[in-house]
């Protein structure tokens, strides 16, 4: 639940969960959770999306074909221009490695 008085376009500091048989995920309580039908080979589309709508966080779920998450990673990677490789927070703490 929003608080009063709160910028509705900022994400709340408390989270609640969406949770399926694919994932369970935390999202701040003012984005709401949508299921996009999945297109193609897609098994589970998931969409978060905040007060403005103008930016949303999707996450689309894929069959891995037996493959492991090494290879999909690598398969996966030219479609990402990524700045630097590293570990990060979705806080925005980040610690490179």
């Amino acid at each position: 639940m929003a608080q009063a008085g709160a910028d509705p376009s900022i994400p709340a500091s408390e989270t609640t969960s969406f949770s399926n048989a694919f994932l369970t995920v935390s999202h701040p309580v003012n984005f709401e959770p949508s299921t996009p039908a999945p297109k193609g080979e897609m098994a589970f589309s998931l969409q978060l999306t905040g007060y403005r709508q103008d930016s949303s966080v999707r996450i689309d779920l894929f069959p891995a074909k037996g493959l492991t998450v090494e290879k999909v990673f690598e398969q996966n990677s030219p479609l990402f221009k990524g700045r630097s490789n590293g570990e990060a927070t979705v806080s925005g703490s980040r610690r490179c490695t």
